[in-house]
This record gives C-alpha cells, structure tokens and sequence, in this order.
C-alpha cells in the first residue's frame, strides 16, 4: 500500500491489519526504505519463535554432524552455488557457516542476508564465462595508485 494511502486514512487501515491479522508493507516513493505495519501480537510471536530457533540452532551448530546436514540444506536451497568454483564454493559453507552461528547469538540475521547476496552476486559473475574471465585477469596498477574502471563488455 502507498504510504499516502495509510497517512490519509490510517484508521481504517490499522482496522482492517487488526482484524486480518496480516501484515502490511507501505511503499514509499523514489526509492525510499518501506515498512512492515503488522499487529504487535503477530511481531512478538514471530520475535518469540525466532529466539527459540535461534537457541536450538546455536546448540547444534557445535556439532560437525549437524552442520554437515545444515550445510547440504542450505546448499541445496541456494543452487546457483553450482556455479562457484570448488574452493569458492567450500569458502562459501565455512562463511555461511561462521556468520550464521553469529547471528544466531544474537537473534538478528541481517548479517545473513548480506552475506547471501554476496555470494549470489559472486555466483553470477561465474556463471558467465566472459565475466569469469575478466574477473581472474591480473589489474595492473602501481603501487598505491586507483584501481581503474574495468571495461565496458
């Protein structure tokens, strides 16, 4: 919903979240953070169930077993991890790995996200040929000079 929308009749909106029990995205414009509009039960009960995930999957993660079995799962959910070379790839479970058992620590999984959407843009560039290839080429720039812009394909 566009964010005027709610601000010219907020009421009528909060009613209809109250009753449903959904949550709302309200979209700003020119590109601008939107908000999640959810009742607080709704907010708490997710917030309660991420801490007990959280705490079970923190316990688990100290085990070599457990982690090999999250790891084929995360894998598994992530296919374009195909396209990353062996070393990336096994680089890419012990990251996924160490930045999980993070943020289970501290129930915030932003840092998560972040690292997921590295690695997938990382996939990408592999996954093309002519950009693999660009990406190994060794830059040539004297010591402590700027980086240059890597040609336009």
């Amino acid at each position: 919903m566009p964010m005027a929308t709610f601000i010219r009749d907020y009421a009528a909106v909060l009613d209809e979240v109250e009753s449903t029990d959904d949550a709302l995205v309200l979209e700003r414009r020119s590109g601008r953070a939107s908000f999640v509009l959810a009742p607080l039960r709704r907010v708490e009960g997710d917030r309660h169930a991420i801490e007990a995930v959280t705490q079970i999957l923190r316990q688990a993660l100290g085990s070599k077993d457990v982690e090999k079995v999250v790891t084929a799962g995360l894998i598994e959910s992530y296919p374009w991890t195909a396209f990353l070379p062996v070393k990336e790839r096994a680089l890419f479970e012990n990251e996924l790995l160490a930045v999980l058992r993070a943020c289970a620590t501290i129930g915030r999984f932003t840092a998560f996200e972040d690292l997921i959407d590295s690695w997938r843009a990382t996939a990408e560039i592999w996954s093309d040929p002519a950009s693999a290839r660009r990406a190994r080429k060794a830059v040539d720039v004297p010591h402590g000079g700027d980086v240059p812009a890597p040609p336009s394909a």
